[in-house]
């Protein structure tokens, strides 16, 4: 379930929420339930760092659109002591000159 959240609602919030289609940050209104969730998970933002923890294979950047790949070691669903190593993708859109849309890939499920 927390998975499914992950991968298919976050990212729809972050988009209907970019767009203002709740409404502006400071009315509350239906942003405000966004917000109250959020901080009821109990996450604090992380500072930035001054290197970055994931090694970088290939920045590619076209027109509105920027891909990172990155190494990653999953476990295996099937074999959780185990590992692969694999390739993480993502990928956003910019839109006057800041992020609009982003996209990742899904790991190996069960």
């Amino acid at each position: 379930m927390l998975l499914a959240f992950g991968l298919f609602i976050v990212p729809l919030l972050i988009w209907v929420v970019g767009r203002g289609v709740l409404g502006p940050f400071e009315d509350g209104g239906p942003f405000a339930l966004l917000v109250d969730f959020f901080n009821g998970l109990g996450m604090k933002p992380k500072p930035i760092p001054e290197r970055l923890s994931t090694p970088v294979v290939q920045v590619i950047a076209e027109g509105d659109y920027v891909v990172v790949v990155t190494v990653a070691k999953m476990p295996i669903p099937s074999e959780p002591s185990k590992t692969y190593t694999t390739s993480w993708f993502d990928l956003w859109r910019f839109k006057d000159g800041k992020a609009d849309e982003h996209w990742d890939n899904a790991p190996l499920m069960k």
